[in-house]
């Protein structure tokens, strides 16, 4: 088992969590390698730990979310019958974070309509786009 006692916060993050008012506030970080996932990219969610019956926060903690696995199963089962489909989420600057295409790689981005990358939160589409002739 790997161990991460001494692993650094960045700044960023710090000042975020630091931030943290509550029990139901979490921060996420962006998706981007890190070596709490083997240095692959994933989201970290960070929250705090209240004290019972208190306002005095005892802890911060942070919890790594499996991304690999799990963002390859969501496209992928949109499209399982449709061998010549391909499947992509990606963030709002159009980068990768989870494919079915073995050509278009986590971490790359996607030239896409930018209308698709500004919907407001909550509100999804889904389109066919001709790519490469396919």
């Amino acid at each position: 088992m790997v161990r991460y006692i001494g692993t650094k916060v960045d700044r960023i993050t710090l000042d975020a969590v630091m931030l943290l008012r509550d029990e139901q506030s979490y921060y996420v970080s962006p998706f981007v390698p890190d070596v709490l996932y083997e240095n692959a990219p994933t989201y970290i969610y960070h929250a705090s730990i209240h004290a019972p019956d208190s306002h005095v926060f005892v802890c911060r903690i942070a919890i790594v979310f499996d991304s690999s696995p799990k963002f390859l199963a969501m496209p992928g089962s949109g499209i399982s019958n449709k061998s010549s489909a391909k499947a992509f989420y990606v963030n709002r600057q159009g980068i990768i974070i989870s494919s079915t295409n073995p050509k278009r790689t986590v971490g790359q981005k996607l030239d896409i309509d930018k209308a698709l990358l500004t919907l407001d939160n909550g509100k999804s589409k889904s389109c066919i786009v001709i790519n490469y002739g396919h």
